[in-house]
């Protein structure tokens, strides 16, 4: 299963919108977003959200994990519903027995022993069981406290017998009044199964759910002097992960009840469930395929956003049932069809129509591209220069050739695009062909045009997004789904604390973005004409034309993100100087960039839900069940996939990867000196600067090629 999500860049520079989307016939880089590298002319400000206390809203304790209470004293048990009869009102199979209530009232008396001391009896006469289950709990929690080998030597409707199956061990002194047993002790409990230590260790997992099983394991041995294996350990592990964050299975079950909670305490939203088509229309199931969610919050604030713009991507869940998510989606893969699907519920929504003029940016996958070119034929649509860049280095390595890539992208002119394509050709030709297949207008500024008031390179609207909801994509459907919800919904009160400390016209990213280019802009010099243009130049003859009545400049940064450029700031400076009326600088910003836009987009919020037990049932003549998934072979991929010339972090040498060997025999390239032979490479260097010769061989000796002088 894959994330679709769709991102809308807000004005404090970070991802708004989202919307993942899985595709699997994807050719880019397919790397995890977590470390996802940005690069600085794109780098967003980032706000930092606490998913720490994050807790499941569907509890399923399949097992019973969490319905016994029990409460360790000691080697004393004490649960919650245990009743105490009386001695003297002790009944036994319906009759009262005189000779038996003697013996039980004298075993119940408490007599010191030999040594004064008093035992603590975990059995105790009149002790009272609702169930028989209660009664063989009890009995195992003895067991392995104790550390005795108990078993049932008798177990029937109405009555339970217990023994120790250790050895009697000789002992010199008389043990009175239920002191110590002399059966040895063992390490070998059959009560201590992984049911139990599922019991002890809930706790433990849920304040600290990444223990390794390694940990866990020597905790338990040490705390309870018992051996068990690690797998016993794991099992245990698993049943509480189970209880804690649902089953996967059952999940799907309760989806239709979570989408209409979703609609009823959030206004607005849109939730839709696509099932895969059953040619039996008599089946009470259906198969799960999609979910759509686009929250009302969400929805009214793109509507005030005044940019044309949204980032869309898809990143895989890493539960069993793998599908893709200001708008989010699950689906079975990231195909052409569930993109078109999502793109059309997308613009729905967001109420795009066919004919509008709109900014996506993606990575290069081959299902979203005839998506959004079917659903919205006359949008824009980028691409992310990164994966461009890193499918290049799969063929072409060299941090000069990724340097001269990032600068032809970079340029916001054509002239100069021609000037850094014309480089990137006298660098690598192979490169600069392979690169003018892809359209100029997706990856590179000077292509751009200005409606999406935005110049951004790069998807991390949506990566940042998939980095932070990396901790629920490993989760069940439901808390996947609330995951994401939740993370969403503390966002925007986040957001709302810096729009409160805000005192400037500007959002706080566009204030520090303004105070770079005046600082820039000290460095030129402006001559008006007297038309209301202006020659901008700096010491360094960098020149351009600069018209405050047309709102433009030679050097397009203006029109495309909507921010005056340093030439604007320097011809301002200079109308001013000169006595003109000339409004302040902040003023010459795009709306889209004022406080009061940001302030209106973050103005709905999210409201939150009631777990599971309220949510309301919606009455469906059909169950939702699983998707149907394959296994993979070998291990399931956690990490993501690094680059090509990315190195290893975990590390502390370098990769000899891509180095030729050198044989110490023959001193030759590409072999050993296992697989020696003699022979030699043309015109490679030897000991003593000689050349070695090809294909001869000097004996039986150390296979040493022979020198030609």
């Amino acid at each position: 299963m894959e994330i679709l999500e769709g991102m809308l860049s807000d004005d404090s520079g970070d991802a708004f919108y989202s919307q993942n989307g899985d595709v699997s016939d994807y050719s880019g880089d397919d790397s995890d977003d977590s470390d996802y590298i940005v690069h600085g002319s794109n780098l967003q400000f980032y706000m930092d959200v606490d998913m720490s206390e994050f807790q499941s809203v569907v509890d399923v304790d399949e097992h019973g994990i969490l319905n016994k209470q029990t409460e360790t004293v000691g080697n004393d048990i004490v649960h919650e519903e245990l009743e105490v009869i009386q001695s003297d009102d002790y009944q036994y199979a319906g009759f009262y027995e005189d000779e038996r209530t003697t013996m039980l009232k004298e075993m119940s008396t408490s007599t010191p022993c030999s040594h004064g001391e008093i035992h603590l009896k975990p059995y105790r006469v009149g002790q009272c069981f609702k169930t028989k289950k209660e009664v063989v709990d009890y009995m195992h929690s003895h067991a392995v406290n104790t550390r005795r080998s108990l078993y049932l030597a008798k177990n029937d409707k109405i009555r339970i017998r217990v023994k120790c199956g250790g050895v009697v061990g000789q002992s010199t002194e008389i043990v009175e009044c239920g002191g110590p047993s002399t059966r040895s002790k063992t390490r070998s409990v059959k009560a201590c199964t992984s049911k139990y230590l599922a019991n002890l260790i809930v706790p433990q997992i849920q304040s600290n759910p990444r223990i390794p099983i390694k940990a866990l394991h020597e905790e338990l041995c040490k705390k309870l002097e018992l051996g068990m294996s690690v797998q016993k350990v794991a099992r245990a592990k698993q049943m509480v992960e189970r209880v804690i964050r649902g089953d996967y299975q059952l999940q799907y079950g309760y989806l239709k009840d979570y989408a209409l909670e979703l609609l009823n305490t959030n206004p607005g939203t849109t939730v839709r469930i696509n099932v895969y088509p059953e040619p039996c229309l008599s089946t009470t199931t259906r198969t799960f395929r999609r979910i759509y969610v686009c929250l009302g919050a969400l929805k009214l604030g793109f509507k005030v956003r005044l940019r044309d713009f949204l980032g869309v991507d898809g990143t895989f869940l890493k539960g069993p049932y793998p599908g893709q998510p200001v708008e989010y989606a699950v689906v079975e893969a990231k195909t052409t069809s569930s993109w078109t699907w999502f793109m059309e519920l997308l613009g729905e929504d967001l109420e795009l129509g066919a004919n509008s003029n709109f900014t996506f940016i993606s990575d290069r996958q081959k299902g979203i591209i005839p998506a959004v070119a079917k659903v919205f034929p006359n949008a824009e649509h980028r691409f992310c220069l990164r994966h461009i860049q890193e499918n290049m280095k799969k063929q072409w390595k060299g941090k000069e050739l990724s340097d001269k890539v990032w600068e032809c992208g970079r340029e916001t002119t054509l002239n100069h695009f021609k000037y850094a394509m014309d480089d990137l050709e006298k660098i690598n030709d192979e490169a600069h062909y392979w690169l003018c297949k892809i359209p100029a207008d997706t990856w590179s500024k000077s292509h751009f045009s200005g409606r999406a008031h935005t110049d951004c390179l790069l998807n991390n609207l949506c990566k940042v997004f998939n980095a932070k909801i990396d901790e629920g994509r490993d989760k069940p459907i439901i808390t996947c789904l609330e995951y994401i919800r939740e993370y969403l919904m503390k966002r925007l009160c986040v957001v709302q604390k810096e729009i409160d400390k805000c005192q400037r016209k500007l959002s706080t990213t566009t204030t520090i973005i303004l105070e770079e280019i005046k600082t820039q802009a000290a460095k030129y010099v402006a001559k008006y004409n007297g038309a209301g243009k202006y020659q901008v130049a700096s010491t360094w003859q960098d020149q351009y034309v600069v018209n405050l009545i047309e709102i433009s400049c030679t050097c397009r940064f203006w029109e495309i993100t909507g921010f005056p450029c340093r030439h604007v700031v320097s011809a301002i400076w200079n109308k001013t100087e000169n006595g003109e009326d000339a409004p302040d600088v902040e003023e010459w910003v795009h709306p889209c960039y004022k406080l009061s836009t940001w302030r209106a987009m973050y103005l709905n919020k999210i409201d939150p839900i009631n777990g599971h037990s309220m949510w309301p049932k919606r009455d469906c003549p059909f169950t939702l069940t699983p998707p149907k998934h394959h296994t993979q072979v070998g291990r399931p991929k956690k990490k993501r996939r690094r680059g090509v010339d990315e190195p290893n972090s975990q590390t502390t040498k370098l990769s000899r990867k891509f180095l030729a060997i050198t044989c110490s025999k023959c001193h030759n390239k590409g072999h050993n000196s296992r697989t020696c032979k003699g022979q030699g490479g043309i015109g490679e260097v030897g000991p003593k600067g000689k050349t070695h010769a090809k294909g001869k061989t000097q004996g039986k000796g150390k296979g040493v090629g022979n020198y030609v002088k």
